[in-house]
């Protein structure tokens, strides 16, 4: 039975005609998205659908705006409230993206994006309110963002003096990093691919630390190489296992390149790969060395990206 068939096991057909028994459906429901191993920040839009699929709701909005939902615990409004538990059990942890933020230099210091799991288009836009945080993520098409609110810590007062130049950057930051995100979380049907996601995680903890870059080094280095043995493995092609070749990253994207047709840079290969005595402490890495191969990760992500895939976030005018 595939991951699909037992996501799509919930039994439930009682239509909820009061709040006692709505609570019940969500407590079943939230507790089968659980044990299928879906995270808070993926449940939402599977607990629309399969509400929708077992009391036969198909068709509806299921992100009414108040004066679409109609009388209380009528379908549409049923749906509504869905979104509206999930908003409100789980808050923030709704829009965490599942791989984690991306981290970025803005005045010598280390800040990380925490993007958001994105259902159809979004609109970026950046303003110093913080107050500004745009429409709720999926209630309108597109939805728009505030890149600024997804900056973790970020203080109004520091906000407030960003130049121009500055939001313009950390809008590109933020594009680069959802395109990248969405390549990472998309990878599936090989456990290497799970494995590479908490080493980036890992190495995104590490990196804001600012105490720990030497293990922000090799975790970045050890998603790369996950990842590429993951994608040669889920097709059947082999790779070096033993010493030193086992863990060449260089020569991993060039069998990638070879047997997978991946175009990936061999500039951005090498700035990921390094050696063992990172790991040990034989050799000393920089704060600029990590997040260096942190960017050259996320660039080889994109560069992992189908062509046939467009873009979810429209950044906003260049001017």
């Amino acid at each position: 039975m595939s991951d699909d068939d037992n996501l799509d096991n919930w039994l439930w057909f009682l239509h909820p005609t009061n709040q006692q028994e709505f609570e019940g459906m969500m407590l079943s429901l939230d507790k089968h998205l659980a044990t299928c191993g879906l995270l808070p920040a993926q449940r939402g839009m599977n607990a629309s659908r399969l509400v929708s699929m077992r009391l036969g709701l198909s068709g509806l909005n299921v992100f009414p705006s108040p004066e679409q939902r109609g009388a209380p615990f009528s379908p549409t409004d049923l749906l509504g409230r869905v979104y509206d538990w999930y908003r409100d059990n789980y808050a923030k942890r709704m829009y965490l993206g599942s791989a984690g933020g991306v981290v970025f230099n803005l005045r010598g210091t280390f800040w990380e994006l925490r993007l958001p799991i994105m259902y159809g288009t979004g609109r970026l836009f950046a303003d110093r309110n913080l107050q500004n945080v745009g429409n709720k993520l999926g209630v309108q098409e597109p939805s728009t963002l505030n890149a600024l609110t997804y900056i973790k810590d970020l203080t109004q007062t520091y906000a407030n003096t960003f130049t121009n130049e500055e939001l313009r950057g950390i809008c590109s930051t933020f594009v680069r990093g959802m395109e990248a995100l969405n390549v990472l979380d998309s990878l599936k049907n090989h456990e290497l691919f799970d494995h590479a996601r908490g080493d980036r995680k890992l190495a995104v903890v590490a990196l804001m630390d600012g105490r720990s870059s030497s293990v922000a080094r090799w975790q970045t280095a050890q998603c790369a190489e996950k990842i590429i043995k993951g994608l040669l493995a889920r097709e059947g092609h082999g790779y070096p296992t033993k010493g030193g070749a086992g863990h060449d990253i260089s020569a991993l994207g060039t069998l990638a390149r070879t047997k997978l047709g991946l175009s990936l840079s061999e500039q951005d290969l090498a700035a990921v790969h390094c050696s063992a005595a990172v790991r040990y402490g034989e050799q000393p890495v920089s704060q600029q060395e990590a997040l260096d191969a942190h960017d050259a990760l996320l660039r080889l992500f994109r560069q992992m990206m189908p062509n046939e895939w467009t873009k979810r976030i429209t950044p906003p005018p260049s001017s």
